[in-house]
């Protein structure tokens, strides 16, 4: 990844309305995107929820808040005829090296392996791609990966140096 863009970017339009610039994103492996400039009308006198819909990957606005399966954009509240205020929603978005398909990511994913004060092996149900991306938590604590750490990954096995507790808690966040 090489960093941030400026996708889907809110600003002030005329009157009663936003502008939202062009931009592309990834969601659970679809492509979203976003053509060109967007206009959107907002509702006077009102808190105006901007946001794209990730089932129809429009860009969407309602006075009710974000729906479920969206990507936020903004927050807009409104007076009778002008925007009292705008507050941009938006996560980070990032530009993937070379285009191609989009990342995956593991989150709150439990390795398998017994997890019995003797046990060190662990599995992924994924290769992390890079092995950095890796974020292992046991019992809320990040771990440290490598040599004389905590422990060490080889394609989707995690060899603990020291055998977590019976009744530890073990999760792992990653991009594969």
């Amino acid at each position: 990844m090489i960093g941030l863009t400026n996708a889907f970017v809110p600003e002030v339009g005329l009157g009663l309305s936003i502008n939202v610039g062009h931009g592309t994103t990834w969601f659970s492996g679809s492509n979203i995107i976003s053509v060109g400039e967007t206009n959107v009308a907002l509702t006077p006198n009102a808190t105006n929820f901007v946001f794209i819909s990730t089932v129809s990957s429009n860009i969407q606005v309602n006075t009710t808040g974000f729906i479920t399966n969206c990507i936020p954009i903004a927050t807009v509240v409104t007076t009778a005829f002008s925007i009292f205020s705008l507050t941009d929603n938006r996560p980070d978005f990032y530009v993937l090296a070379g285009g191609g398909a989009s990342p995956n990511f593991a989150d709150a994913e439990v390795p398998s392996g017994a997890i019995n004060s003797v046990n060190t092996v662990f599995t992924l149900a994924h290769i992390p791609n890079p092995s950095a991306s890796l974020a292992l938590h046991l019992n809320g604590v990040l771990q440290t990966q490598g040599g004389g750490q905590d422990y060490t990954l080889a394609g989707n096995t995690i060899t603990f140096n020291s055998a977590p507790s019976t009744g530890d808690g073990l999760e792992a966040f990653y991009r594969f």
